[in-house]
């Protein structure tokens, strides 16, 4: 296990979030997304589908494009249909050309311990893309299972995005998941965790990490 004190930590890279919905990552990494961004990282938000499962498609695009502001954030659309991710050729062949775009050195991506199946595909396809991320976060979710984290950021100085990323998608108000009660509880239990009683924290598994 170890802590990352976000008042002052590493130099600056470009970090990929890849989700399989719209707020899957605000739910997930988005407080330290936020930390990243504000000391200088290039951000690119990833999100295989639209879920358009859980309201118009373009409306949920919207919200996403909107959260994505407040970390200044590029976002990329993939558009796979929504509960249907498919791991294979082309969907490996299509982040894999997208990342050899930007060329990022740090993915956050879905624990694949995960109940939903679109979370687990986007996990694997991001995984099966590449091997030349230097460091690599699993991100919990509301239907993520076995979760034993061994990273933590914390996020005081920016659980606030968090919360406006999140009420950003009024489509999806009615979700249990996104009361933001339950989500700084989830942040305070991390915090108590990993012995930093009193604060807020966001918490990974560390598939991958490389110091250069």
């Amino acid at each position: 296990m170890f802590l990352i004190n976000t008042l002052n930590y590493g130099a600056k890279m470009r970090i990929i979030a890849a989700g399989a919905h719209p707020d899957d990552i605000e739910f997930g990494c988005f407080s330290t997304l936020s930390y990243y961004r504000s000391i200088g990282y290039d951000i690119f938000v990833v999100l295989f589908s639209s879920g358009e499962l859980l309201g118009d498609n373009k409306l949920r695009e919207d919200e996403a494009k909107e959260s994505a502001k407040l970390i200044d954030s590029e976002i990329k659309f993939f558009k796979f249909p929504d509960a249907n991710i498919k791991v294979n050729n082309k969907s490996i062949d299509i982040f894999r050309n997208y990342i050899s775009e930007i060329k990022p050195e740090m993915l956050f991506v879905h624990h694949p311990y995960d109940k939903h199946q679109d979370h687990k595909a986007t996990n694997e396809i991001c995984l099966s893309s590449t091997n030349s991320f230097e460091k690599i976060l699993f991100y919990e979710g509301p239907s993520t299972y076995n979760f034993l984290p061994n990273v933590y950021f914390t996020i005081d100085n920016h659980f606030d995005k968090k919360v406006k990323g999140l009420k950003i998608f009024k489509s999806q108000t009615e979700r249990p998941y996104l009361s933001i009660e339950s989500l700084k509880g989830l942040a305070e239990y991390r915090a108590y965790q990993c012995g930093r009683y009193g604060h807020l924290c966001e918490a990974f598994y560390c598939f991958k990490w490389m110091e250069i």
